[in-house]
């Protein structure tokens, strides 16, 4: 009961910040669910489902500024490395996974909090292809895809929000779409998981409306920053304490 409840809370604050700031729910899910399922693989499934909802939502919202054409590209990079990721899941410890989520959280901390206007890169099909294949990584091994895509359509789509927000939404769609299923072929993602994901759907749903009526209200940029400093020291705590 006390597990269910945590699912809710951390849907819900998730969604909430993502909400509110655009920082992205995986990273802040996989600080926690580990905790919760003591496996993050399993944790990794689970985000990657209220991904899949999140993006689902998003994507149908912003429908009509959706430009495939953007998406197919990185996308298909995301199928080959994120295909080759998880094959690779197998054949390594929980306890060395636990140890790459603390270093893939710290990177992720780091990059937002210190290089993510700083770093520019050019958007052009081998930089696409490129973004694609380390998000197909970071996807497939941690649910954590979003900074590689976002450092791209930053790039590729200047002055125009909701085309930015549709193409990496739909993005996100495709990707976890895929990745799901790979993960239930593969016996990663079965009805413990699903389970998990329909409890947290109710926090995902309030989270979704807490946010909205908050949007306007708080401060993004300094939520970004307290989320940021999270995530470094939940990967320092990953990383000495498995």
């Amino acid at each position: 009961m006390m597990t269910a409840l945590l699912f809710i809370v951390m849907a819900m604050l998730g969604t909430i910040v993502q909400t509110v700031s655009g920082f992205g729910f995986a990273i802040i899910a996989m600080m926690v669910f580990p905790f919760l399922t003591g496996n993050v693989t399993t944790a990794a499934s689970i985000a990657g489902l209220f991904a899949l909802t999140n993006a689902s939502m998003n994507a149908y919202t912003y429908r009509e500024h959706i430009e495939w054409r953007i998406v197919l590209l990185p996308f298909a990079a995301y199928m080959v490395f994120g295909t080759i990721a998880l094959e690779c899941i197998g054949k390594m410890s929980n306890e060395w996974m636990m140890r790459l989520l603390g270093v893939a959280l710290i990177c992720a901390g780091l990059y937002f909090f210190f290089f993510q206007s700083r770093i520019k890169i050019k958007p052009t099909k081998k930089n696409a292809f490129l973004a694609g294949s380390i998000s197909g990584v970071l996807g497939s091994l941690f649910a954590i895809a979003g900074p590689p895509m976002a450092l791209y359509y930053t790039m590729l789509i200047e002055n125009n929000k909701y085309k930015y927000l549709a193409c990496i939404n739909a993005y996100f769609l495709l990707t976890n779409t895929y990745i799901s299923i790979l993960r239930a072929c593969n016996g990663f993602l079965g009805l413990v998981e699903i389970k998990c994901w329909l409890v947290g759907l109710i926090g995902l749903v309030l989270g979704r409306v807490i946010g909205g009526k908050l949007l306007d209200k708080v401060d993004g940029v300094f939520i970004k920053k307290i989320v940021y400093a999270v995530t470094i020291m939940s990967g320092i705590y990953y990383i000495i304490f498995k």
